[in-house]
């Protein structure tokens, strides 16, 4: 499982890699933290972008939802657009 990491979380990944370790979770699970400059991603791409492309390499996307200050949640609203096709 491959897990990409927004760039306002990247520190926190170190403390959660070393508590999932320490707990023995990574012995019984394949997982591999992705920054986005890992990805070839710039810190400052379009949400859009990074949630499709995690869904294109069949991660999942840890964020702390950066853009969603006072606006629509990005997230929730690429995955209404995503699925629309599947309702109609």
């Amino acid at each position: 499982m491959i897990i990409l990491v927004d760039y306002n979380l990247t520190g926190y990944i170190v403390l959660f890699q070393g508590t999932l370790a320490a707990d023995g979770w990574l012995d019984l699970l394949s997982i591999r933290f992705m920054t986005l400059k890992e990805a070839g991603l710039a810190t400052d791409s379009n949400d859009r972008v990074i949630w499709q492309f995690a869904q294109s390499h069949q991660m999942l996307l840890l964020t702390a939802n950066r853009n969603a200050k006072g606006k629509v949640h990005w997230n929730k609203l690429s995955v209404k657009k995503a699925l629309l096709h599947l309702c109609l």
